[in-house]
């Protein structure tokens, strides 16, 4: 039988390891398209949003998978470092957009 517990509280964190698995594969190919170093793909807003993304949802899941009270404090600490993040990346690009449409 399936232990559904289980199968919900792992699942967060292998879905962002392919999250991630994906945004350094599409950054390389872009980097290997367009001529550029990958460290220039990797650093691209959409990129690094992404990969934050990916650190929640990582975050997330080893949280709900240790039993250990400290572990489970610092793996949530770590997700909202990653939402902060987010936060700010979403602020930057949001900005960028609204100054691109003024000019």
């Amino acid at each position: 039988m399936i232990d559904w517990y289980n199968l919900l509280v792992n699942a967060p964190w292998i879905i962002a390891m392919a999250l991630a698995l994906a945004a350094f594969g599409y950054a390389s190919w872009q980097a290997s398209t367009q001529k550029e170093k990958f460290r220039v793909m990797v650093g691209q807003p959409g990129v690094q949003m992404t990969l934050n993304l990916a650190g929640i949802l990582f975050s997330v899941g080893l949280a709900g998978s240790t039993d250990v009270l400290w572990q489970r404090i610092l793996w949530i600490l770590l997700a909202v470092g990653f939402a902060f993040q987010l936060g700010v990346d979403i602020w930057r690009w949001w900005g960028a957009r609204g100054q691109d449409n003024e000019t």
